[in-house]
């Protein structure tokens, strides 16, 4: 994962537990972050826009775009690899195998899913 990566080039310590829980991960703008993917999840879509242009007070605008294009690029890619049915890498499995397990991601695997929801 980049942001486990990142902290470590950065010299940053970053809570991924905490992106399951209320408390902070460490990532500079997370407030905004988090209520932009609660709304997005919500498919709250009005007051999505208006949070939007509300946070460009806060936040540049680049960095808005920004976060929207990576969580769109990332489930883009998880929908391409999972309708194909690619696994996780054998060293990708093995150095997140914590990493998914603490921060809960396993339960978003599509086999529980489709157990969960058909």
């Amino acid at each position: 994962m980049l942001l486990r990566r990142s902290g470590e080039a950065s010299e940053k310590d970053y809570d991924l537990a905490g992106m399951l829980t209320e408390s902070p991960v460490g990532v500079e703008g997370e407030a905004v972050f988090d209520r932009l993917v609660q709304l997005t999840y919500e498919e709250s879509y009005d007051a999505l826009h208006q949070f939007l242009f509300e946070s460009k007070q806060t936040m540049s605008p680049e960095k808005l775009v920004d976060a929207v294009a990576i969580a769109t690029a990332f489930n883009g890619i998880t929908k391409v690899a999972n309708a194909s049915g690619l696994p996780l890498d054998q060293t990708t499995e093995e150095t997140t195998k914590k990493l998914r397990m603490s921060s809960g991601i396993n339960e978003f695997a599509d086999d529980l899913k489709s157990d969960r929801y058909n």
